[in-house]
């Protein structure tokens, strides 16, 4: 875990319009919007900056096609309307953990796991953001950013979208410290690492 981790820090949700409501997920991952896709690269391709770390990040094509695994992701749908809202997650995402990976890449520096706050109309997620460094001059694919997003999983449900019929709003026992934040404990409120362990439990430390 990131020490210290600022756990009451806000987290800015990033809204977008859907853009694939009532589509079959498996043939849009299949059948991903170019038009999206060279859009999420090119902004890759210029850096984002991370407000919270100051890295400058990239995405490579080969980390595009990653984004489209929604394994593990709660909602399938949302994992997918959060591909074009990348940059920006990126952007305002907040590191919580750096460790080394365990694969055996040499050239591999760091693993930095940063959360996000994402909505696409239905209801805010947390959004988990994996981003592997590679050591300096030692990833030359391509001459891409050697920082790179690797992978984004949405994690949890955090507020529902306010139900309008009859007037009744879903009850739930999140409450947004502001109209556009969370906070880092209540993005990791149950959200679990690859060992099974709550993220937010000193436990989780590497």
């Amino acid at each position: 875990m990131r020490e210290p981790l600022e756990w009451d820090a806000p987290v800015q949700v990033v809204r977008e319009q859907a853009r694939f409501t009532g589509q079959n997920p498996a043939v849009l991952r299949k059948r991903f919007p170019k038009e999206v896709k060279d859009a999420v690269l090119v902004a890759f391709k210029k850096g984002v900056v991370n407000e919270d770390t100051g890295l400058t990040i990239g995405m490579s094509g080969k980390d595009f096609h990653k984004h489209l695994d929604t394994t593990d992701s709660v909602n399938e749908g949302v994992h997918l309307e959060a591909i074009a809202a990348l940059p920006e997650l990126m952007r305002t995402a907040k590191l919580i953990k750096t460790y080394k990976d365990r694969s055996p890449q040499p050239t591999l520096e760091n693993v930095r796991r940063f959360i996000s706050a994402f909505s696409d109309g239905s209801g805010d997620y947390a959004v988990l953001l994996t981003v592997k460094e590679h050591k300096p001059g030692q990833y030359v694919q391509g001459k891409e950013n050697p920082v790179r997003v690797y992978h984004h999983r949405v994690e949890k449900l955090l507020m529902p979208a306010p139900s309008t019929e009859l007037g009744v709003e879903p009850k739930s026992s999140l409450t947004p410290s502001s109209a556009n934040d969370y906070t880092i404990r209540q993005l990791l409120e149950g959200v679990k690492d690859s060992k099974g362990i709550p993220l937010d439990s000193k436990s989780a430390r590497p």
